[in-house]
């Protein structure tokens, strides 16, 4: 199947393959490496060295640091800013009634606040935890959750954050 989708892509005589998945579920890196393009990418799916199915790396400075580029297969691309693109309120609005972005800056108010479910949460202070995980809740392992809430027990005022996708 990977020589057949690679053949496909040659027939179309692209000059750039965009790799938007990188190694994480699902990739397909025997298509990439039979190189069915002059330029192939990696871009979004996977932050770091695609080990070899891509050229070059598109990040920025946070997720792809300069001084570590002898650590990718690959060039670095670096984008100034984030190179991470995000239309999430657009994919996924929230309901009518609940917090919004102009909401979030009426809630700070002087304090930082952050709207959550509606509603205006504190965010911690000095010396308190937030663990975050803003991606898809599948690959949230039983055995990482059991390390989130042995680490947050130690802390009571340590709070999980989640992004919720509807």
């Amino acid at each position: 199947p990977d020589e057949a989708a690679a053949s496909a892509i040659v027939s179309r005589e692209p000059h750039v393959l965009i790799d938007l998945n990188g190694l994480s579920k699902g990739n397909r890196p025997g298509i990439l490496l039979r190189r069915p393009a002059p330029l192939i990418l990696s871009f979004l799916g996977y932050p770091a060295t695609s080990g070899g199915t891509a050229q070059m790396v598109v990040g920025d400075g946070v997720a792809a640091p300069p001084e570590l580029s002898s650590l990718f297969t690959e060039r670095l691309l670096l984008l100034p800013g984030s190179y991470f693109l995000s239309d999430h309120p657009a994919l996924y609005p929230r309901p009518q009634g609940t917090a919004d972005e102009s909401e979030a800056l009426r809630c700070r108010g002087g304090e930082e606040r952050t709207p959550a479910g509606g509603r205006c949460v504190a965010l911690p202070g000095q010396g308190e935890v937030v663990l975050a995980n803003f991606g898809q809740m599948y690959k949230i392992q039983p055995d990482l959750l059991d390390a989130w809430c042995r680490a947050l027990a130690t802390n009571e005022k340590g709070v999980l954050w989640l992004l919720r996708f509807p």
